[in-house]
């Protein structure tokens, strides 16, 4: 990954990132949203088109990766497209589809459109946030509302070349119930991978194949996390309830280095302290108001980016 051309070449610096996810495949050997053991394929816990490195193999069925692939696609497009260009992510469609051309196309209220390059021009993120934690922490009913989601918008450069001046880039339509499935997906996946492979949860599988269910009920987030060298952080924790139970949640933020929402993914409770796996972390006194949030790694933060 290449920082932004807004400087000479030889002033350029390549950003080395911190992967900030535990290392490893790990084999399930059945889907983990379904159940079924036959036609298995690996299971990406985070999509390669966000430089995700490691899978459940044989993890998902075929069916259930047509229907997480179109999820992960929509999000991958949708929000993060212009992104990922920009950063130079993979992408196993680009000479197929054409996608990473490496210019924008740009149009004005006449209707007159120009082409650019990609790196001349303004480029962004777009990441829906969900300003509170999810029901199933709070134990809030699906009758009371919620503030609606919001958008993080995060510059990836401080560029803008004059020629652009009165055009503008093509529009993303937004889908928070999709990003909240997508989120759901990767802490799923995570959990499975790097904590307990045995783990399923049939309720959150509907939700992330199909979108049953209420998506406050799994994901919450908070905005303008800290930029640091890390391409993800993934963290995980059991919270105890007063009936005795511990409620699963994973951490998830993706590119952190650009100051990305941290997102909270409720994935289940567990029974008793007993049956909660060695070494995950217990947060035993805790509000909906306060101890809820990890201290993210800040050891190798990144102020200039970008």
């Amino acid at each position: 990954m290449q920082t932004p051309e807004s400087t000479p070449k030889s002033a350029q610096k390549k950003l080395t990132l911190r992967i900030g996810v535990p290392d490893g495949n790990v084999r399930v050997d059945g889907c983990i949203y379904c159940g079924n053991k036959d036609a298995l394929t690996d299971e990406h816990t985070i999509p390669k088109g966000l430089w995700g490195q490691y899978v459940l193999q044989k993890g998902s069925c075929l069916e259930c990766a047509k229907l997480t692939s179109k999820l992960e696609l929509a999000v991958l497009r949708n929000g993060l497209g212009r992104a990922r260009e920009y950063l130079g992510a993979g992408t196993r469609h680009s000479k197929k589809r054409g996608i990473w051309t490496g210019k924008t196309r740009l149009e004005n209220e006449s209707g007159d459109q120009i082409e650019m390059p990609i790196k001349a021009i303004g480029q962004f993120a777009l990441f829906p946030y969900f300003s509170y934690l999810p029901r199933a922490l709070t134990n809030e009913t699906k009758g009371q509302k919620h503030r609606k989601f919001d958008i993080q918008v995060i510059s990836l450069n401080k560029t803008q070349d004059p020629v652009a001046s009165g055009f503008w880039g093509p529009s993303f339509q937004i889908n928070s119930k999709t990003w909240a499935r997508f989120m759901a997906k990767v802490a799923y996946g995570e959990y499975i991978r790097a904590v307990d492979s045995t783990f399923r949860s049939e309720r959150l599988s509907s939700f992330v194949l199909h979108g049953k269910g209420d998506g406050c009920r799994f994901v919450g987030s908070r905005r303008d996390g800290p930029k640091v060298l890390y391409m993800h952080n993934i963290a995980f924790s059991a919270f105890a309830r007063e009936n005795g139970k511990f409620a699963v949640v994973v951490y998830v933020r993706l590119l952190t280095f650009i100051g990305s929402p941290s997102y909270l993914v409720y994935l289940g409770d567990i029974d008793c302290e007993g049956d909660l796996p060695k070494g995950l972390h217990q947060v035993k006194n805790w509000s909906a108001k306060a101890n809820v949030w990890p201290n993210y790694p800040s050891d190798w933060p990144l102020a200039d980016f970008p």
